[in-house]
């Protein structure tokens, strides 16, 4: 028997009192990512540790040109999700849409009563997602049947996070929420003193999310214990990201900060700058992030020590992707632009009409974002 299974064995076996024991162990069986293996997993930044590095591969070095757009939404600034042959995403028309993948058919839409820009989470056969009308739905995935909803008092821009039993995610109310995903009742919720628009993170039961309050806050993941807060001096509108132990976070400041996620210790800041709207994306030899001024950075994870810079030609609120050696980012200037996350040269561009603020998705042969309606480039 290996040490993994010896140690499911044991958590199984220890009586399970009450629902707070059976959320415990389950956050300490499903979160574990400290050997550095982030899986895809069908949510924004494509992981918990919302680290936006692929650990599939796909080429984007190549673009060969449009494949299709969808052009029946005004504005699509929730980042596209594909699970399997569809493509889910929210619109500013109040929509939430299914796609197929392979020539942007609609397979069902379901009509809310705000505008969507939190980015969904799928699990099992549901998927989730707030709205600007304060409300976090959980749909059927198959048929955009509502399958429950829960109301905030606020409006919600944050893009849940799926933790075993758990969806979670913050609102304008200025709480972090944890709900039963199964049938959305509310299993704690935390109380900040500003704006929840960041979107958590979670490693090993430990999870992060910013506040325009200012401070970054570490909660246990069961029980919405506050474990530490930090105040980073200026509000925070991205998600952090998690790697080996380390958060990575940014505010309206501009400077980007690196934490022990165990004590909330900062081991580093970067020089004030541009306001960050953009969630980092950090992998083993970099952190990415891009800002107001239209700049994307790339910065040592261990020091912040700037590596290089590229600059467009609009501000940078899309979240950079990174699949192998390349990064794809959007621009309000209209483009999307694809770099050499080593180097920072620029590999292409596609020009659109629109202001690009989601960010991209990625899978075989197909590169997906939305500005005023949705894109589907053919990459290789």
């Amino acid at each position: 028997m290996s040490a993994d299974d010896q140690l499911q064995r044991s958590e199984l076996s220890i009586e399970l009192g009450s629902v707070k024991s059976l959320i415990k162990i389950t956050e300490r069986m499903m979160v574990r990512y400290d050997d550095g293996r982030y899986d895809d997993a069908p949510l924004f930044r494509g992981n918990a540790c919302r680290t936006g590095v692929m650990a599939r591969s796909y080429g984007v070095s190549h673009l060969n040109g449009l494949a299709w757009s969808y052009h029946h939404l005004i504005t699509v600034d929730s980042s596209p999700l594909v699970y399997e042959d569809h493509v889910y995403f929210g619109s500013d028309t109040y929509g939430f849409v299914c796609l197929q993948i392979g020539q942007g058919q609609k397979v069902w839409e379901y009509r809310g009563k705000g505008r969507i820009r939190s980015s969904a989470a799928l699990a099992g056969d549901s998927v989730y997602f707030g709205s600007f009308d304060g409300t976090f739905c959980a749909l059927d995935r198959r048929n955009g049947a509502l399958r429950w909803h829960y109301k905030t008092g606020d409006w919600i821009f944050s893009s849940p996070l799926i933790l075993g039993n758990l969806v979670c995610f913050g609102s304008l109310d200025g709480h972090i929420y944890a709900l039963d995903r199964y049938n959305g009742r509310m299993v704690w919720k935390v109380a900040t003193l500003g704006w929840v628009i960041s979107s958590p993170a979670a490693w090993d039961g430990i999870l992060v999310c910013g506040s325009r309050d200012q401070h970054l806050y570490a909660l246990d993941a069961s029980n919405g214990r506050i474990l530490w807060k930090v105040n980073l001096s200026s509000g925070i509108h991205s998600s952090p990201a998690i790697m080996q132990s380390r958060v990575y976070a940014a505010g309206l400041d501009g400077r980007v900060h690196c934490l022990d996620l165990r004590t909330g210790d900062i081991l580093w800041s970067t020089a004030p700058g541009s306001p960050v709207f953009s969630s980092p994306a950090v992998g083993p030899g970099s952190v990415w992030i891009g800002n107001k001024s239209g700049q994307i950075k790339a910065l040592l994870p261990e020091s912040g020590q700037e590596i290089w810079r590229f600059q467009a030609g609009g501000a940078i609120h899309s979240s950079p992707l990174v699949s192998g050696r390349q990064l794809v980012a959007g621009s309000d200037d209209g483009k999307i632009y694809a770099l050499d996350a080593g180097t920072g040269k620029q590999l292409w561009s596609f020009a659109t009409e629109d202001r690009i603020r989601s960010s991209p998705c990625l899978t075989e042969g197909k590169l997906l974002i939305g500005g005023y309606k949705l894109y589907a480039l053919s990459v290789s």
